[in-house]
């Protein structure tokens, strides 16, 4: 199942379902970025559609940050992480369902990151940040694993008990 759904994910999702997704991400991503700022940072910022003003700068979030892309990643990273750990059910969804989470929250990371770099508009910070963003999700993932398998022990060792042995 899992390796046909990570190949489900590499078919192309038509763009009028894309427009669909990504605007109301945009919007969440411009509204979530406001609210650090002020709440949490202390900057005193405000977001009107997809955009966000703080004192001294104005920004958009376009399409490309909006953060789908980063979401497909992780539910991709999930799939292979719960097949190549050879994951109980309950845990490979759990995963499944925490990595758009953990996504969105990522990406809303680098969104913030862009925001406060006063070079963030160089493509090539932009890229840093996306691939040092997807990192740090996928050790996310890593370290929510490590709680469900401490959570859920008994899933554990049924696998352990059904897994071929290992001989050096």
């Amino acid at each position: 199942f899992l390796p046909a759904a990570f190949l489900l994910l590499l078919v192309p999702i038509p763009a009028a379902v894309v427009n669909q997704i990504i605007y109301p991400l945009q919007l969440a991503n411009a509204q979530a970025s406001a609210v650090v700022l002020n709440e949490v940072l202390g900057i005193p910022a405000s977001s009107s559609g997809t955009v966000v003003t703080t004192a001294s700068r104005t920004f958009q979030v376009i399409e490309t940050c909006a953060g789908l892309r980063t979401i497909g990643t992780l539910w991709m990273a999930a799939i292979v992480y719960a097949d190549l750990f050879q994951r109980s059910r309950t845990q490979t969804v759990l995963l499944l369902i925490a990595a758009p989470l953990i996504g969105a929250v990522v990406n809303l990371g680098r969104v913030l990151s862009l925001m406060l770099n006063p070079a963030g508009e160089i493509a090539a910070i932009h890229t840093l940040q996306g691939i040092l963003m997807t990192v740090v999700g996928v050790l996310l993932l890593a370290a929510l694993d490590n709680l469900l398998v401490r959570a859920f022990p008994a899933d554990a060792a049924y696998l352990a008990r059904w897994s071929p042995p290992i001989h050096e």
